[in-house]
């Protein structure tokens, strides 16, 4: 279980302070998905990179199994960024790695030679016929599943996804969602996908927190016969923005 607990996240701009996270109480259940939805400057990168430990919080804790993240030893920090995987918008493939190079990366940055375990990554992601392939000969949805098979090598407890499907397709979009609900369902992997799309909140996620400002809204639980309604007022009102 991940707890945010009064967690606030000030930027300084030319002398003017801005919350991109103001006092954030939320708690992500372990093995979901989890969605977390709102316009562009809502805090939602800003919770990833927090998740990630690119920045740190201004004001409060946030805990995974009962631990702040923030106070434990260097040892223990290094062990859970390996433990946390990481899908982003536009794949972030190395063009001059072949695909089996790239999914190999991090194993080769932990010192590890074999690749035994990208092999498997790409056999889980259904790329095992592409392991010589350059990213350059590959579709928008391959270059995903490149991408996620990467953040899979480590067998992370946590995926983070941002935008996972926005540049790419439908076909490649839906391939991808079924993907990730694989990951999920087979391999017990909690996930918190970020997203600006109602729709792949809806279809993909258990619960989903809608920021604004900074700031909470609510957090709505998206059952399979709520999909369709459970949407609250600030849905409707920001939805043409949204889509």
């Amino acid at each position: 279980m991940i707890v945010f607990d009064k967690v606030s996240k000030v930027y300084e701009h030319r002398g003017t302070r801005k919350y991109a996270l103001e006092e954030l109480d939320l708690v992500i259940p372990s093995k979901e998905i989890f969605g977390v939805i709102g316009e562009s400057g809502s805090g939602k990168s800003t919770l990833l990179r927090l998740l990630n430990r690119l920045e740190k919080p201004d004001n409060g804790q946030i805990r995974m199994d009962g631990q702040d993240i923030f106070s434990e030893s260097k040892d223990i920090q290094r062990q859970r960024r390996r433990n946390i995987g990481m899908i982003f918008q536009h794949f972030n493939l190395l063009y001059n790695r072949t695909v089996l190079e790239n999914v190999a990366l991090p194993l080769k940055l932990a010192g590890e030679k074999k690749q035994e375990k990208a092999k498997e990554a790409l056999r889980f992601v259904r790329l095992e016929g592409k392991m010589n392939d350059y990213p350059k000969q590959l579709s928008g949805g391959e270059r995903q599943r490149v991408a996620i098979a990467r953040a899979l090598v480590n067998a992370p407890d946590l995926l983070l996804c941002d935008e996972p499907t926005s540049a790419l397709d439908g076909q490649n979009a839906y391939e991808v969602m079924a993907l990730l609900r694989k990951i999920n369902q087979e391999l017990g992997t909690t996930i918190i996908l970020v997203s600006h799309e109602l729709e792949l909140i809806q279809q993909l996620c258990s619960r989903a927190a809608i920021l604004e400002n900074g700031r909470l809204l609510e957090t709505v639980v998206l059952s399979p016969q709520q999909k369709e309604t459970v949407f609250s007022s600030y849905y409707e009102r920001v939805k043409e923005r949204l889509t």
